[in-house]
């Protein structure tokens, strides 16, 4: 799973959908319903649709991190790195479903390429996967990884802690894999990931409360 978020489709009395087969017209429908009130603003339904289909979106995250990692020999990232990847490619797709589809095909049908170009910026076949990362520990350079996304990533990170904000400038804004930026703020791997997950859960909070 991605994270546990049963309780929001709990409260929006949502079925989890199946993990293969066709969805329900009736669940898509519902789910379509509450993508439209995520993009008003409403972060309960925005994580209610995610609860509804992270089962399934999960053996899509496993299917493209064992067949990258097959190819890459090694393991390029973590498995939860890219579940967390996941997590963000479902919101932006929700954000930016036009209704031309029902939002389970819109979703379903580009949740895969988009997660395996995931992979190829995480995991070090890009161009940032071969970058030294000796210029990039001071503040500045961490600020020129921000510039890489848009300033409402700047914005929204504003007032985090300086190391998770530093961890999530260079992981989001500026494309780099963990092991890199653990290297660049000097710190251990577990460390950096406890880093990561309470960034997250601040980010989260922030974007339900506003």
């Amino acid at each position: 799973m991605f994270h546990s978020s049963d309780q929001f489709a709990f409260a929006f009395a949502v079925p989890v959908a199946p993990i293969t087969g066709r969805i329900p017209e009736a669940l898509d429908r519902r789910l379509g319903a509450l993508a439209l009130s995520a993009q008003e603003g409403d972060a309960a339904a925005r994580d209610a649709v995610y609860a509804a289909l992270a089962p399934r979106l999960d053996v899509i995250v496993r299917s493209v991190y064992r067949r990258c990692d097959e190819r890459a020999g090694d393991h390029a990232i973590e498995l939860d790195d890219l579940r967390q990847e996941g997590y963000l490619i479902l919101v932006d797709l929700v954000e930016r479903w036009s209704g031309d589809a029902t939002l389970c095909e819109h979703v379903l049908s580009r949740f895969h390429w988009r997660l395996r170009a995931a992979y190829a910026t995480l995991g070090g076949t890009g161009s940032r996967g071969t970058t030294e990362l000796t210029e990039i520990v001071g503040p500045e350079s961490i600020e020129e990884a921000g510039e890489a996304d848009s300033s409402p990533l700047r914005l929204l990170t504003a007032a985090l802690p300086e190391r998770q904000r530093a961890i999530v400038l260079l992981r989001v804004g500026g494309g780099y894999r963990q092991w890199q930026v653990a290297k660049a703020l000097k710190i251990g791997r577990s460390t950096l990931t406890r880093e990561w997950d309470r960034a997250l859960a601040t980010l989260r909070d922030t974007l339900r409360a506003g």
